[in-house]
């Protein structure tokens, strides 16, 4: 009787055989790369070596088609329940798997929850079912992989449309209802939302970055999408204005971090594209804050190490090594005025900050393994630059108090910066 009553979906959750919160983590980590037939389907949790399961979030291959089952056979199913929990947000992330089978249990989903959202009664079931139409349309091919951004600014729409209050309901009930269909290869909303002129602007262009940022994280991204509308350098020149809060600064740094990581076309980062070296750069002045040369030297050095993974020594990354050895100069410096003690932790924050020193030696240590892939001679100059930095950090580390404040992975970095020095060829 509580099944008829309640529904198996209802139950479900009740239980805690799901939960929303889960469902929620899923939706912004979404494992796009899980196929059908990957590790155990018995198992409704996902994690692999590449994915580690800091936070519990739930396997596609185990979740879509129990989701499925309810959406067909659960005839007490309540369809707000079922978007408020994340459960359609799930589906639709589902939409961006590389694995052909799971997609298409993602798409029965939604065009069965369409149906059923239809023929139910509850506030916000025609803009849902508007919002889901308006993405099945927009498919050009039967079964076509929907970009992650995309889909996450989907799955997060559909629950903005059971809460009137929230304040991207209008201007997102406006972008539906504007249009057919949605341009698959584009950012949604970018430019209205980032640039707001209304009251909630603040709020707006906090949850555009959230978006972008998340996008990084689940599944797999698509960062062609966010070049097509000029993202980064939008973000770049927003972040060094006078309006950008610091908690805006520190999403964009995150989210540069994650894009230089993940970004299969990384080399344009290292080629100076997009405004990525010269943001850095700024970042990295002498009058710069401590958290921001920081974050500018961990992007760099994480840019640094993806080049060496995927490019040739071509040439072509002068401005990168640039950028860095002035990062790692003026960190260096900084480090060298505090005494070789490590920077005291910003307000509000606890420790375990990164020194600088070790951040230099990270640097240069990436730095010279990219260079040593067979740089032509016009990138001697950089090699110069290389030694000299290195001579002069050895005589800044000959006192024991320098050595003492090295960790493992620091002398490591320092030994490849000796041999690198006295044996450069």
């Amino acid at each position: 009787s509580r099944v008829r009553e309640a529904g198996w979906f209802a139950l479900l959750c009740q239980a805690g055989c799901l939960r929303a919160d889960v469902l929620h983590h899923s939706v912004r980590h979404f494992p796009a790369h899980c196929t059908a037939g990957a590790g155990d389907t018995r198992c409704a949790y996902w994690t692999t070596a590449w994915h580690p399961c800091t936070v519990a979030h739930y396997s596609p291959a185990f979740i879509l088609p129990v989701l499925e089952t309810v959406v067909r056979e659960d005839t007490a199913l309540s369809c707000a329940y079922f978007v408020r929990s994340n459960a359609l947000g799930f589906s639709v992330m589902g939409t961006t798997s590389v694995c052909p089978r799971l997609r298409g249990v993602a798409f029965r989903i939604l065009a069965a929850f369409l149906t059923r959202c239809r023929d139910a009664s509850f506030l916000g079931r025609r803009q849902i079912a508007h919002v889901l139409v308006v993405l099945r349309d927009s498919l050009e091919r039967e079964n076509m992989r929907v970009p992650t951004v995309v889909a996450l600014f989907v799955a997060k729409t559909l629950r903005i449309m059971l809460t009137p209050h929230h304040h991207l309901y209008s201007a997102l009930n406006a972008f539906f209802l504007q249009r057919p269909v949605i341009d698959l290869d584009d950012l949604p909303l970018f430019y209205n939302a980032f640039n707001s002129h209304r009251a909630s602007h603040q709020q707006e262009r906090t949850w555009m970055l959230g978006l972008i940022a998340q996008s990084f994280g689940a599944g797999t991204p698509d960062a062609e999408v966010l070049h097509r509308r000029h993202v980064f350098p939008i973000l770049c020149t927003y972040f060094h204005s006078a309006i950008a809060s610091t908690g805006c600064r520190t999403v964009i740094l995150a989210t540069l971090r994650q894009a230089v990581e993940s970004d299969t076309n990384v080399t344009a980062y290292g080629r100076g594209e997009h405004g990525v070296l010269s943001f850095l750069g700024a970042c990295a002045l002498p009058s710069a804050p401590g958290e921001m040369l920081s974050s500018a030297l961990l992007i760099l050095t994480a840019l640094t190490r993806r080049l060496h993974q995927v490019a040739t020594g071509d040439g072509s990354y002068a401005a990168l090594h640039a950028t860095l050895l002035s990062a790692v100069d003026t960190a260096l410096a900084r480090w060298a005025r505090s005494g070789g003690s490590p920077p005291e932790a910003p307000a509000g924050e606890t420790e375990d900050h990164t020194s600088l020193l070790s951040l230099a030696l990270a640097g240069l240590a990436a730095g010279l393994t990219l260079l040593a892939k067979g740089p032509p001679p016009s990138a001697w100059s950089s090699r110069d630059r290389y030694v000299r930095l290195v001579q002069g950090l050895n005589d800044s580390l000959m006192s024991a108090n320098a050595r003492a404040v090295m960790s493992l992975e620091d002398l490591s970095n320092y030994a490849d910066l000796l041999i690198y020095y006295y044996n450069p060829a």
